[in-house]
């Protein structure tokens, strides 16, 4: 024991006596100081009576000095870690600081508070610095969406691939969580193809541009997909009879009308996904055609299968609306695309499609009059 050390010991002994809220207010700063002074580190006599009343003290005082305490000990990598749990465990205005900032913390206390206490703890545990792959998974395991969007959002966590794999299918259905996920870097080129499926067209461009994924496999991802919806339906739900199944099926392979129903509903990849599988097409080359300027490919790909004049007026007003940039449509154009599905036969669209098969690596649908 040094000689300081009784006075030290002295000094808090008499402030915990006084229990007015301003002698507590000062009993927390001055206790604070004894256990962070760094030109004089305490005893361990020192820091086990300092610690014994702080422990006591955050138990009853005034929620502006477990506070004050918090703020202190976040920015404090030794601050002791019975304290630090303690308050990180306490009512949010009095965790924040620490769950957000604090070192000390370790993955074990984190997920027992993502476990155990309140949106608010779990969301600022999804924000703070540093994030393990362990501590992304007990947030994404919550279910909660706010909490996952955080997470997302959060450039320093790091997230492990099952739990990015967990985000991407809960983003099928959360729209919020899209975009976040696909301007992560982390995010593995395979998980961003599976989100093509259901993504706007925005994030679609997004997922070409910056993640390095083979357009082959693009492909093979609405493919499922539209597999899923058209043939897969027994796996998941086995109430569902055979006839039902041949009938969806049929729906999607035989009625030229689910290609305008689509984009209607906004369902632009499903729309090129149905329209490569309606013509044998490479979803790629199928895309294209969806977006070359002048409409002639689209009206190529319509006629060839069926679609009727009505229908593929309807259809290409909507995908001029789905193309990036200028989605206004001259009259003239409008004019132009209908004249020319006019004079084309059913035979000549279906020999121009046979065409594209063998013709995949042409930069753009080429169309012949």
């Amino acid at each position: 024991m040094t000689l300081a050390e009784p006075s030290r010991i002295a000094d808090l002994t008499d402030l915990a006596r006084d229990s007015s809220p301003a002698a507590r207010a000062r009993l927390a700063t001055a206790v604070s100081e004894v256990l962070l002074d760094r030109t004089r580190p305490p005893t361990t006599r020192e820091q086990d009576i300092a610690v014994d009343i702080l422990r006591h003290l955050i138990a009853d005082a005034d929620v502006s000095i477990r506070q004050a305490l918090a703020r202190r000990l976040a920015r404090e990598p030794g601050a002791p870690r019975a304290l630090v749990v303690a308050l990180a465990n306490d009512e949010i205005s009095v965790a924040r600081p620490l769950l957000l900032d604090c070192v000390t913390l370790d993955d074990g206390d984190l997920i027992e508070i993502i476990h155990h206490r309140t949106l608010q703890h779990q969301m600022s545990i999804a924000a703070r610095r540093q994030v393990s792959e362990s501590v992304s998974a007990a947030l994404v395991s919550t279910g909660n969406v706010e909490v996952m969007r955080v997470l997302v959002e959060n450039r320093d966590a790091r997230i492990g691939r099952r739990t990015f794999e967990r985000l991407v299918e809960q983003s099928r259905a959360v729209r919020s969580l899209q975009a976040p996920l696909i301007a992560r870097r982390d995010l593995e080129p395979d998980l961003a193809a599976r989100m093509y499926v259901w993504a706007s067209a925005a994030l679609r461009r997004e997922i070409v541009l910056n993640f390095d994924v083979d357009p082959e496999l693009l492909d093979h991802a609405l493919a499922d997909a539209l597999d899923e919806v058209v043939g897969g339906q027994s796996r998941e739900r086995p109430h569902v009879t055979a006839a039902k199944r041949r009938s969806v099926s049929g729906t999607v392979q035989d009625d030229p009308g689910v290609l305008l129903r689509l984009l209607r509903a906004g369902e632009v990849a499903w729309f090129e996904a149905v329209l490569a599988r309606k013509n044998g097409l490479r979803l790629t080359t199928a895309r294209r055609a969806f977006y070359e300027p002048g409409g002639r490919p689209l009206a190529v790909a319509c006629r060839a299968i069926g679609v009727d004049k009505a229908d593929f007026a309807a259809i290409f007003l909507l995908a001029r609306q789905a193309r990036p940039g200028d989605k206004s449509v001259d009259r003239n154009e409008l004019h132009d695309v209908l004249a020319y599905f006019d004079q084309l036969s059913a035979q000549g669209a279906r020999q121009l499609v046979d065409a594209w098969r063998t013709d995949n690596a042409s930069p753009a649908p080429q169309v012949r009059h």
